[in-house]
């Protein structure tokens, strides 16, 4: 299984593509503005809902008041989002869970399986490596290199055998945007580059030939592909709505102009009746 997650908007509202074989399959949004529901939605491509998300207040704010409650009790859960199907049934749930300091994983539950992950930064890449037990399943990969209006964009691999979960882990994504890089009620025009690390004791989670070892070696050309195109096209819709709004204000401008010549009788426009 290979996702491509596309951010199409970083203000009023955070929107997501997700694609399959180059076709959207999915779309989802998250909250932007600093007050909110923090509600998330996945929808298939026509727009009909799939999941959207229940914010356990309780239990996150006995975790943002005892945030080192795990020193004591040996693992913690923080900023737990519940997904809930149409039927109004909780299905799910993502959420980061610390075991020590420097010692945490983002954990995604889906009827009763567990599949957690592992973040690594290097610099200006960055990658999420998804265990299911012992084994390693999966991958989220995001490139920092450059980043066009706040609009972010990731790569999901997954082994055989992991189909039933492609929407949830889309959605998955969503959520791992939100908390590391909502940038609430920010708004942000042009590219920036982002270069950082991260400190955990599970960087060694992380494997390196994850990608090469289950899709072959062009994949990792593919991928460099995919980020740089990501930035074209976010780059690209920019560019249109700039000439968008520079052709309109041109056009009121002409018009007044034209407006002010014809009342002032430097410009006579008769009538045909």
């Amino acid at each position: 299984m290979i996702l491509g997650i596309n951010q199409t908007s970083s203000v009023k509202v955070n929107r997501f593509e997700i694609s399959k074989d180059n076709q959207v399959i999915y779309t989802a949004d998250a909250p932007w503005g600093p007050i909110h529901l923090k509600e998330f939605h996945l929808m298939d491509a026509q727009g009909n809902m799939i999941y959207t998300t229940k914010y356990e207040t309780a239990q996150n704010m006995v975790s943002q008041f005892l945030p080192y409650n795990y020193l004591f009790t040996g693992d913690q859960e923080f900023e737990r989002y519940g997904v809930v199907d149409m039927g109004g049934n909780e299905v799910g749930a993502f959420y980061l869970e610390k075991t020590a300091i420097l010692k945490a994983q983002i954990c995604l539950e889906y009827f009763g399986k567990l599949i957690v992950g592992y973040r690594r930064v290097l610099g200006t890449m960055e990658y999420v490596t998804f265990y299911d037990g012992e084994n390693i399943v999966g991958q989220l990969t995001k490139s920092n290199r450059v980043i066009a209006d706040n609009k972010d964009n990731y790569m999901i691999h997954f082994v055989d055998g992991y189909e039933s979960l492609e929407a949830v882990l889309a959605f998955f994504v969503i959520y791992y945007d939100y908390r590391y890089y909502n940038n609430t009620a920010k708004a942000h025009k042009g590219v920036k580059y982002v270069y950082k690390k991260n400190y955990d004791r599970n960087i060694d989670k992380y494997d390196p030939d994850f990608i090469r070892r289950n899709f072959g070696e062009a994949e990792t050309a593919r991928m460099d592909a995919f980020f740089e195109e990501s930035v074209k096209k976010a780059n690209s819709m920019n560019m249109k709505v700039f000439w968008i709004i520079f052709g309109s204000c041109w056009a009121v401008g002409i018009i007044i102009t034209l407006i002010v010549l014809f009342a002032t009788g430097v410009l006579y426009l008769p009538f045909i009746w």
